[in-house]
This record gives C-alpha cells, structure tokens and sequence, in this order.
C-alpha cells in the first residue's frame, strides 16, 4: 500500500471513530444549558392502577434560567403551578398552597428531573438521580433513576426525550405500576 493511501485509509478510519464517540451526559448539558428560556404546550395523560382510564392534562410550561418552572394547567382543571428553591406553589380552584417539594418523592422526582435537565445542571442530575444517556445531540434520551432510597421506593425512573436543545417527552415510572407521560411542543423558540 502506498504512503498516500495508507494516510487516507487513517484518514477515514479516525472520521469513522470520531463520528462513533459515545454521546454524554456531559455532551448534553452544554446544550441544553446554553437556553435561558423555553416556553411549550403540553398534554400530560397519567395512568393509575386503580382508576379504570387515565387523566389527561393539557397546558403550558415556563422555564426561566436559572431555575424558575411554572406549569399552566388548562384542563380539565385550571390550576397553576411554580417550583421555585425547592418550593411549590399551587393555586387552584381560588386557593393557595404551598409544597415543601423533599416532602413530595414523586413531585420531586419529576421536577427535579426536569428542572435540572433544562438548566443543564450536570451537578444536580447527579445528585439527586443516576443518569444514562443515549442517541446524539440531535435525538437523545435522558434516563433517569433516583439515588435517594426513599424516592426509589415510589419512582423507579424518569426517562426524557429530546431533539438538540428541546424536551420532547416525559415518562415518569412509579413503582406502584402508575405512569405518566408528557408531550411537549415548543411554542417560541428559545432565547440562548
């Protein structure tokens, strides 16, 4: 084999590797942690065992860097709701209420999860969950499995799904066997 095409053979052979590096978690924060704010439309369909259909949400989502998530429900019940430090707020049917999200597991789980995700908060999803990420940049999945045993005992993982910058789905697996699933789809685009 000549030198020339023993140089292009390497050539091709170090493209191919660098095309085939495992996508990270460390990939996918720096994407998603270039977004100050993203705002989406939502449908949100929860199955639970003892109920013979599943509940159906629909509304809006809000994130604001550096970690502001508020969630309009629009049906079937108008209520509101925004996580802000770790707390909370619910108004609904004319009344305020605030949550010490620790004291929620399965709240915690999924708002933690999503929280985090947006900010690209590679710290944070460590902290609370053990991560594994697949696919690429262009269509990843983010799995997600709580650390703290007592989370774990309610939620076995939360599994998001995404393209570049924007979540997609949703998927949050109760121990118990409930499920909930959220579908998301941008309505602006994102400020970076």
């Amino acid at each position: 084999m000549s030198r020339a095409l023993a140089l292009v053979v390497a050539f091709i052979a170090s493209v191919v590797a660098a095309g085939a590096q495992a996508f990270a978690l460390s990939d996918l924060v720096v994407t998603l942690a270039a977004v100050t704010e993203s705002r989406a439309r939502f449908t949100d369909v929860r199955t639970v065992a003892a109920l013979g259909s599943p509940l159906e949400r629909r509304g809006t989502l809000v994130y604001l860097r550096p970690g502001k998530l508020d969630m309009v429900v629009e049906a079937p019940v108008p209520e509101r709701l925004s996580v802000v430090d770790g707390t909370m707020t619910i108004e609904s049917r004319g009344a305020t209420r605030v949550v010490d999200l620790k004291s929620q597991p399965p709240l915690l789980a999924w708002i933690e999860g999503i929280r985090a995700t947006l900010a690209g908060d590679e710290a944070a999803l460590r902290r609370h969950f053990e991560p594994t990420v697949s696919g690429t940049v262009e269509r990843w999945t983010l799995v997600l499995v709580p650390r703290d045993a007592r989370l774990r005992s309610v939620v076995a993982r939360v599994a998001i799904a995404g393209e570049r910058e924007r979540i997609r789905t949703i998927e949050v697996d109760e121990v118990s066997g409930d499920r909930s699933v959220m579908t998301i789809a941008p309505v602006g685009a994102a400020s970076k």
